[in-house]
């Protein structure tokens, strides 16, 4: 049988609109009266009896008869939803496409349909509470398709914006529910209102069901067009964050509840919290309480805007929890009240007294040692609609009653609940007095209710009333309306009103309220009460027992002790001020506790041996450490015997420990388990065999290998994040000569570079021999070695297929010099040349080249590196073209003596010295004050952590280097550490000597350690180095050795690797800076003068205002906010100004570029590339290919020449062309025309008759058809002479690779090929 609904418009007022609308206020009267009631009869009780808000209109629902409102078919209803936040909707859902709406209150109804019957959900409606979005709704379905003798369905999600007044839209689909975050009123102002958070499924199933492990929680800002949809990672990975259960918006709390899918989960529920909408965190329990989450097993209370309440099970075969508070961020939660009693459906009898912050009222299951006291019932056995009011209590009846507030109070009606009965009795003076009220028929009382806010005078009262009782006009169910307006007369006035006390004894919380003996009505209808607020003296009883501990008596006891809270703190929202002061800290210890705001704390772990690498997961917190005695530590889990490590380039939580057998393990999920897998990756290496290496390759994560060659140095993928190559292509240097043994080949046995297709199954062989060959950027790189000649040669690619030799100036050679590829990110290919002659120290020159690698050009001279190849060449991260290198300053002498004496050079548009500061960090001047002093950096040559760099990718512009102001650099332990906000453009000097550092909290907090001897403390500025803090972590002092943080530079904790000064072996000392401050910082992009942040672009400090042709705006932290960024999304930089070209936007032109003598210009470019209406001459100049400038002065341009084809024709000969088929269609009608006879002084004679056809509609037809071909023949011709164009340029001699004419970049001209 289907779902029926009767709905019925009660209003409290008269109106004859319709036979089901009916009135209360029937009867007049005079003052003083008895209260007076009138009837509606009914067949089944109501399924839902509700009021519109400040309105006197209900809804009357019954399920199970089929008599209906007069607009809604009879027996289509299944359910009827209100607005909960525009009191003149509510929604009729039926079991099919269409579907009702009212906008008057239930006066009329309209349908609406949609593409799917409603989901089985409870609320399959959900709403914004914004009043200007009120029409924004969303609405869940369920879509089915046949499947054989079945069908499978699954839930979909649409949205309307103006209340189904057009068609909705497709939202997402599988989803579980979604919600509005604006759908409570308390949740954040600044949060996109268009903000919606999706339960949903990432994958389709074929079932009925889906893998928990699949439910993610998505969100978007644009309705989710943006695809593919972006999934909250709930701060701790989007790897981890499935398992998703269930959302929900309370208060101004957004709540994720996700069951913990790893092993040592064991099926718990995790909580996570967010007040923005950006910044999640786990809700953390009481280690004491034992609070651990279960499916079906805690339920999220009623909670107010300054703590979250959840009610917890910890009793696995009773239905008894514990009720749990938050702090103001829901993060830390402490117990309010134990043994709370709940039913099988997870209700929990608990409800907030209205108007009263802080109360409760709360059923919780006792002992037979309990003290007399007043119980109640609650939410898990409900008998009446209405909220609780309460502060002492009287009795005022005999026997359990229904009962109801209206007139704000001054009325007070009650029903006995236990039996039948004829009388209902009020009260008008606040319950001290009861007068009865006598109807002519018995009933039993099913529900009492009036308005939400309780300001009418009038009730109704919903009944059954038995066979016997029943009378004319009386049936199975009656609804009774009672109205009290005639019991009094007088509106009561401003003398009739008294203040009554909420908590005086805690706080001064007041409402006025009229006084009991005072004979008035209110009459404020639809007008909550008023609050008025003053704060007291703090007392025992504004204290609850603070995170991790727990109340015994009069006490708060921890589960531990800890130095920190004193076991008290002020319940939240509480304002008292002097007084009694119980939340003074007090000394106790506790490993678990919250930090106390503003503190730092750390922890230390020594190591058994020295470190030899360490590495943090992408994206993570985990790290992992290898020692010098074979193990891996990762946290503080000891490993067995490990050789090396390696972390997966692409997936960052996937890492790799190689061990010295065939075994190997690796882990999924970011290290929390390791799974063991074998391969045999060597063969034949205990003895004296045919030792040689492997390469295999795994498509399934590494549980099965596929072999990829033998006798081999190093394989990889072609495919690269930016190279466009091949993805199942694989890189091999292989050994041509496959047998012996492979430790002990020599040049006689060449290394050959081989590529593979179709996972090396089509091999082919690039080059005969090799040195060795890497990927940089969007280029793969091979060192080709021609063993004749004893030189070597670079050949560049950009697919992993076809190669181009490297052209070099005349007066270098790659084949007798040693070079080292540089980090390139500007579209152009690095390379350092060395151009120093042995035994003299190194050095040599850096070489840029064209966009496509194949020819360099020389950018810098004297370039500094060390025996080993390296160079002191960094670019700074997040800006593009701008690079920090040393020279050498005495080439000549170094030549000589031995001795290389350093200067530092930055390069952007130009390169130049850096800039010094004019004092130090005491204030005091500095010695060097000629126009020769600048600001020298040791660099990268001298760095034992790679990975500590000058800059970092989470603030750009933020620069940290150890160097000194004068002529030349100075040894590291007579320099200081200075720090730039404008990416190197100028220093501060921050700290004397030398020391470590590293960014922490996207630049809002910096972190150094000395680093020319043991030391005790570090020093940390909050303020981007304009203060430091001292901040002591231990009483031996260590070597530290680095500072590592999370690879983002995004966490407010370090540790510092280092060893004792006394003792053996290694120490990591873990430093936590994430209580300095609780304050985050605000973010927004609509408003940014009233945010925390500032826009800083890189060439506001520099001469020129645009930094390679345009100007670009960062987002950084104010420096001196005292507030975390923590993991709010990053702004992508802002292109204000796209710039006019000037000289500094070309390369190699400091003074004027002339021809090498010796050689000659390439040959112009006359391809016209993009549909470019001209190609130019070359000249001696090239646009810096990053540069984004336009227009301007171009002298990378020589004269200009049309293109050919469509593009050069001018306006006369388009015309010209227009103008040929209707010259010719006039000619042909000219013709006609003299041959009919019409033209002037023709004669026409008997019989001539039949020529006048030629001036018919049928000969015009004719004529007009007939010209068509000519029109056709002229638009061919040009056709023709577009394609031959096209076909000409096609044809043009062309060399190189990637269809891209080797002379594209001839401008270069201070070099060709010798030959």
């Amino acid at each position: 049988m289907g779902h029926r609904l009767i709905l019925i418009l009660i209003p409290l007022w008269l109106s004859s609109f319709s036979v089901l609308c009916i009135c209360l206020g029937l009867l007049g009267g005079v003052g003083g009266v008895d209260p007076r009631h009138s009837l509606t009869s009914f067949k089944n009780l109501p399924a839902n009896l509700f009021f519109f808000d400040d309105t006197e209109s209900a809804i009357y629902h019954d399920s199970i008869e089929g008599i209906v409102y007069d607009d809604i078919p009879k027996g289509k209803a299944m359910m009827v939803i209100e607005h909960p936040f525009d009191n003149r909707y509510a929604f009729v859902l039926t079991d099919g496409t269409t579907h009702y709406r009212t906008e008057d209150r239930g006066k009329s109804w309209r349908e609406f349909t949609v593409p799917a019957q409603p989901a089985l959900v409870s609320k399959p409606l959900t709403f914004h509470s914004n009043p200007k979005n009120y029409g924004w709704i969303m609405y869940q379905g369920t879509i089915c398709e046949g499947r054989g003798w079945g069908s499978v369905c699954h839930d979909e999600t649409y949205y309307t914006k103006d209340a189904f007044s057009s068609d909705t839209k497709k939202l997402l689909s599988e989803t579980s529910s979604c919600q509005f975050a604006h759908s409570s009123k308390d949740f954040k102002p600044s949060a996109p209102q268009e903000l919606i958070y999706c339960v949903a499924f990432d994958t389709s199933s074929t079932g009925s069901t889906h893998s928990v492990s699949s439910s993610v929680l998505y969100s978007s800002t644009d309705f989710f067009e943006t695809k593919p949809p972006k999934v909250e990672d709930l701060g701790i990975g989007t790897k981890n964050a499935r398992g998703v259960i269930a959302f929900a918006i309370v208060s101004k709390f957004a709540v994720a509840a996700l069951k913990d899918l790893t092993r040592e989960g064991r099926g718990e529920m995790l909580l996570y919290v967010t007040i923005d909408g950006v910044t999640w965190a786990r809700a953390h329990f009481p280690h004491a309480s034992n609070a651990q989450l279960k499916e079906n097993a805690y339920t999220l209370v009623e909670s107010t805007t300054h703590s979250l309440g959840v009610d917890v099970v910890l009793h696995e075969k009773a239905t008894i929890g514990t009720l749990f508070v938050s702090n103001s961020n829901g993060t830390y939660f402490v117990e309010s009240l134990k043994d709370t009693n709940r039913n099988e459906m997870g209700f929990v009898d608990y409800e907030r007294v209205y108007g009263v912050e802080g109360d409760i009222s709360g059923a919780r299951i006792c002992g037979s040692t309990e003290e007399c006291a007043l119980h109640l019932h609650s939410v898990t056995a409900p008998h009446n609609f209405g909220r609780i009011f309460r502060v002492s209590w009287k009795m005022v009846r005999k026997d359990a009653y229904k009962y109801e507030f209206g007139d704000s109070g001054s009325v007070l009606v009650a029903v006995n609940d236990e039996e039948k009965t004829d009388i209902i009795r009020y009260s008008l003076d606040l319950g001290k007095t009861w007068k009865s009220y006598e109807l002519d028929f018995q009933f039993r009382a099913r529900a009492l209710t009036t308005l939400p806010d309780s300001t009418s005078q009038k009730f109704v009262l919903l009944a059954q009333v038995a066979k016997t009782d029943r009378k004319k006009g009386v049936d199975r169910v009656v609804v009774i309306h009672l109205d009290f307006s005639q019991t009094r007369t007088r509106q009561c006035g401003e003398d009739d009103f008294e203040r009554w006390f909420a908590r005086p004894k805690v706080r001064s919380q007041w409402y006025k309220r009229r006084k009991p003996d005072s004979d008035c009505y209110v009459g404020e209808k639809y007008q909550d009460p008023i609050e008025h607020e003053e704060n007291c003296e703090c007392t025992d009883a504004d204290y609850e027992c603070d995170y991790n501990y727990v109340r015994n008596g009069d006490k708060c006891d921890a589960d531990g002790t800890y130095l920190g809270s004193s076991g008290y703190r002020k319940i939240p929202g509480n304002t008292c001020t002097g007084g009694v002061d119980k939340a003074e800290k007090v000394n106790k210890k506790c490993s678990e506790a919250q930090p106390e705001e503003g503190n730092v704390i750390h922890q230390t772990f020594e190591f058994p041996a020295a470190i030899q690498q360490h590495a943090y997961f992408p994206d993570s917190k985990t790290i992992l450490v290898l020692l010098k005695d074979h193990s891996i530590w990762q946290s503080s889990s000891e490993g067995p015997r490990f050789v090396a490590f390696y972390h997966h380039k692409y997936t960052s939580d996937r890492a790799y420990l190689i061990t010295d057998t065939d075994e190997f393990y690796y882990t999924t999920d970011t290290g929390r388990t390791w799974r063991l897998s074998h391969l045999d990756g060597s063969k034949d290496c205990s003895g004296n065999g045919a030792c040689h290496a492997e390469a295999y390759y795994s498509t399934r994560n590494g549980r099965e290998w596929d072999l990829v060659d033998t006798y081999v140095k190093n394989c990889a993928w072609a495919k690269d994040a930016r190279l466009n190559a091949d993805p199942n292509e694989i890189i091999c240097e292989s050994y041509k000569d496959k047998t012996g043994n492979q430790r002990f080949f020599q040049s006689g046995n060449p290394l050959e570079l081989i590529t593979g297709r179709n996972f090396f199954a089509e091999k082919e062989k690039v080059f005969d021999q090799v040195v060795g060959f890497a990927k940089f950027s969007e280029y793969l790189v091979v060192a080709e070695l021609n063993p004749q000649r004893h030189s070597l040669s670079l050949q560049v690619s950009l697919d992993g297929q076809r190669f181009a030799t490297g052209q070099f100036p005349p007066s270098m050679h790659p084949e007798t010099h040693a070079y080292t590829v540089l980090e390139s990110s500007t579209k152009s290919l690095f390379l350092h040349m060395t151009m120093s002659e042995p035994p003299a120290p190194y050095w040599g020159s850096i070489l840029k080249s064209n966009s496509n690698g194949t020819y360099f050009g020389v950018s810098l001279d004297y370039v500094n590196r060390n025996n080993y190849g390296f160079v002191d060449f960094e670019k700074m991260i997040g800006l593009d073209g701008i690079a920090l290198v040393n020279v050498v300053g005495n080439p000549d002498d170094a030549a000589i003596t031995g001795h290389k004496r350093l200067q530092s050079r930055i390069t952007d548009n130009d390169v130049e010295a850096s800039h010094s500061p004019q004092k130090d960090s005491l204030g005091q001047e500095y010695d060097c004050k000629t126009t020769k002093c600048a600001l020298h950096v040791h660099g990268y040559t001298e760095r034992s952590d790679p990975r500590a760099t000058y800059s970092t990718p989470s603030v750009v512009g933020l620069l940290m280097a150890v160097g000194n102001v004068g002529e030349y650099l100075a040894p590291y332990t007579d320099s200081d550490t200075f720090l730039s906000r404008d990416g190197g453009h100028t220093w501060q000097e921050v700290h004397k000597d030398a020391h470590l550092w590293e960014f922490g909290d996207s630049g809002s907090i910096l972190i150094m350690a000395n680093d020319e001897g043991p030391t005790d403390h570090v020093m940390f500025s909050i303020d981007e180095g304009n203060s430091w803090r001292e901040y002591k972590f231990t009483e031996d002092k260590m070597r530290v050795r680095s500072i590592v943080t999370v690879p983002s530079d995004t966490s407010r904790k370090f540790i510092l690797f280092g060893f004792p000064a006394r003792g053996n072996g290694d120490v990591a000392m873990h430093l936590d800076f994430s209580s300095l401050t609780l304050t985050q910082c605000k973010f927004n992009i609509n408003d940014p003068g009233n945010d925390d942040f500032e826009l800083w672009s890189p060439s506001e400090e520099r001469d020129e205002t645009c930094l390679f042709g345009r100007r670009t705006m960062y987002h950084r932290r104010v420096r001196d906010r005292n507030c975390y960024i923590g993991l709010q999304p990053k702004v992508e930089e802002k292109v204000v100004e796209v710039c006019e070209c000037k000289p500094v936007d070309f390369e190699w032109c400091n003074d004027a570029c002339v021809l090498v003598p010796g050689t000659t210009p390439l040959p112009n470019d006359e391809s016209c590339k993009d549909d470019e209406d001209y190609w130019y001459e070359r000249t001696p100049y090239r646009k810096n290919p990053i540069s984004s400038c336009e227009d301007g002065n171009r002298i990378d341009r020589g004269p200009a020449h049309q293109c050919p084809g469509l593009r050069s024709k001018g306006t006369w000969f388009w015309m010209f062309m227009l103008l040929i088929p209707f010259g010719f269609t006039a000619l042909v009608g000219y013709y006609y025309y003299r041959r009919s006879g019409l033209a002037k002084g023709t004669i026409r004679l008997p019989g001539d008759g039949g020529r006048t056809s030629y001036n018919s509609s049928g000969s015009r037809i004719v004529d007009n058809i007939a010209s068509v071909p000519w029109f056709l023949v002229g638009v061919a011709s040009v056709g023709y002479e577009w394609v031959a164009s096209r076909v000409s340029n096609f044809r043009k001699p062309t060399r190189g690779y990637r269809n891209v004419p080797i002379d594209e970049d001839a401008q270069v001209l201070r070099f060709e090929d010798e030959d």
